[in-house]
């Protein structure tokens, strides 16, 4: 099995590579970059994120797209401003859940296989990082940078003290 998905993937990222050589992810002029993917476990299938720029605003901009894996027509599943990354699907395929900065900081998001308007999961102070979910697919992991203080040896409390420009940082403090 895991064969396969391996090269069902690498089938998807030479699909995607030559579709944009034949400019099949034009956005706003320029060609598009195949940089993730992520095959279903339920559907013979890939969501691959397409980054490409925009010139005018001189930034990335990516997208979701839906990759069949028997060689189907490909389908934009995301569009807009902004940036679409990390795509993970639901262990079933009925979801998939990704991280955006649609609307101005990186949140997370789900979107129903079938199509339609991606919903905010949650609300991070800072940008979530890698993305899992359970396998009974009722739950959503998702891991986050924290601030910690290493006086407090591991224990949580209330954000550490601004730091100076200059002023050391210490990564950690290790009882000798």
């Amino acid at each position: 099995f895991l064969g396969d998905a391996v090269d069902g993937a690498a089938g998807i990222v030479g699909r995607c590579a030559a579709m944009a050589q034949h400019g099949a992810f034009l956005v706003s002029g320029p060609v598009g970059l195949c940089i993730e993917l992520h095959c279903s476990p339920a559907q013979e299938e890939a969501a691959v994120v397409v980054r490409s720029v925009d010139r005018e605003a001189d930034e990335y901009v990516s997208c979701i797209w839906l990759f069949p894996l028997d060689g189907g027509a490909p389908r934009q599943l995301t569009r807009g401003p902004g940036t679409d990354n990390t795509p993970r699907w639901s262990p079933d395929g009925s979801e998939l859940a990704f991280l955006s900065n649609r609307g101005g900081s990186i949140q997370l998001y789900v979107l129903p296989h079938a199509g339609g308007e991606a919903r905010q999961v949650g609300s991070f102070e800072g940008a979530p990082g890698a993305i899992r979910w359970s396998p009974g697919g009722k739950t959503l992991y998702v891991t986050q940078a924290v601030d910690v203080n290493p006086d407090w040896r591991g224990a949580r409390g209330s954000k550490p003290p601004q730091r100076g420009p200059k002023a050391p940082e210490v990564a950690w403090k290790l009882p000798y």
